[in-house]
C-alpha cells in the first residue's frame, strides 16, 4: 500500500530526476554549440544536439509527471516546499535552455 510519505518521496525523487536531466540537457546543447563554434567534428556535434533535445523532452514529460502528482497532492495533503522548488527550477532550466537554444527559427536547431 502505497503511504503518503511514500507519495511524497517519489515525487521528490521524479522532481530531481526532471531537474537533473534538463541540467544535462544543458549542458550537452552548450557543450555542441561550442564544439560547432570551433573546428569539431560534425558527428559530435549532432550527436551533442540529438542528445540535449532528447533530454529536454524527457525533463519537460517527466516535469509534466511531477505537476500532476503535486495537483493531485494539493487535494489530499501538504505538499513539501522540496518538491514545488525542484519543479519551479526544472522549469527555470528548460526555459533558459529553450531561450539560449530556440529549437527552431533564427540561431535554432535548424541554422
Amino acid at each position: 500500500m502505497d503511504t503518503v510519505r511514500d507519495a511524497s518521496r517519489s515525487t521528490t525523487a521524479a522532481g530531481g530526476a526532471a531537474l537533473g536531466l534538463a541540467a544535462v540537457a544543458a549542458l550537452s546543447l552548450t557543450a555542441a554549440h561550442l564544439l560547432n563554434r570551433g573546428t569539431g567534428a560534425d558527428e559530435l556535434v549532432t550527436l551533442g544536439m540529438l542528445l540535449g533535445w532528447t533530454l529536454t523532452a524527457w525533463s519537460a514529460i517527466v516535469g509534466v509527471v511531477v505537476a500532476v502528482q503535486l495537483g493531485r497532492g494539493l487535494a489530499r495533503r501538504r505538499t513539501a516546499r522540496a518538491d514545488i522548488l525542484l519543479l519551479v527550477a526544472t522549469v527555470a532550466v528548460i526555459a533558459a535552455t529553450l531561450a539560449v537554444y530556440p529549437p527552431f527559427g533564427s540561431g535554432g536547431a535548424s541554422a
